[in-house]
Protein backbone atom coordinates (compact mmCIF):
# COMPACT_ATOMS: atom_id res chain seq x y z
CA UNK A 1 0.00 0.00 0.00
CA UNK A 2 2.68 2.76 0.71
CA UNK A 3 4.69 2.24 -2.43
CA UNK A 4 1.61 2.22 -4.63
CA UNK A 5 1.63 4.63 -7.37
CA UNK A 6 5.82 5.48 -6.95
CA UNK A 7 8.61 4.00 -8.09
CA UNK A 8 11.60 2.14 -7.09
CA UNK A 9 13.70 4.65 -4.63
CA UNK A 10 16.93 2.63 -5.60
CA UNK A 11 15.98 2.34 -9.31
CA UNK A 12 15.17 6.22 -9.30
CA UNK A 13 18.98 6.60 -7.91
CA UNK A 14 20.18 4.22 -10.63
CA UNK A 15 18.79 6.19 -13.71
CA UNK A 16 20.14 9.66 -11.75
CA UNK A 17 23.26 8.44 -11.44
CA UNK A 18 23.34 6.97 -15.30
CA UNK A 19 22.29 10.93 -16.45
CA UNK A 20 24.81 12.07 -13.71
CA UNK A 21 27.58 10.41 -15.92
CA UNK A 22 25.97 11.34 -19.10
CA UNK A 23 25.98 14.63 -18.15
CA UNK A 24 29.70 14.75 -17.09
CA UNK A 25 30.80 12.95 -20.16
CA UNK A 26 28.79 15.63 -22.58
CA UNK A 27 30.47 18.26 -20.49
CA UNK A 28 34.16 16.79 -20.69
CA UNK A 29 33.20 16.61 -24.13
CA UNK A 30 32.24 20.15 -24.57
CA UNK A 31 34.76 21.72 -22.40
CA UNK A 32 37.76 19.62 -25.03
CA UNK A 33 35.97 21.33 -27.79
CA UNK A 34 35.95 24.36 -26.57
CA UNK A 35 39.60 24.23 -25.42
CA UNK A 36 40.29 23.53 -28.97
CA UNK A 37 38.16 26.18 -30.19
CA UNK A 38 39.73 28.83 -27.69
CA UNK A 39 43.59 27.37 -28.90
CA UNK A 40 42.99 27.66 -32.63
CA UNK A 41 41.51 31.41 -32.05
CA UNK A 42 44.51 32.27 -30.16
CA UNK A 43 47.04 30.54 -32.88
CA UNK A 44 45.10 32.78 -35.76
CA UNK A 45 45.40 36.22 -33.41
CA UNK A 46 49.32 35.18 -32.72
CA UNK A 47 49.55 34.48 -36.50
CA UNK A 48 47.99 37.94 -37.43
CA UNK A 49 49.84 40.12 -34.99
CA UNK A 50 53.55 38.44 -35.68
Amino acid sequence: MENEGMEDPSKQFDEAQAVEGMLSAVERVVLFMLGLFWASLNNIRRRRIA
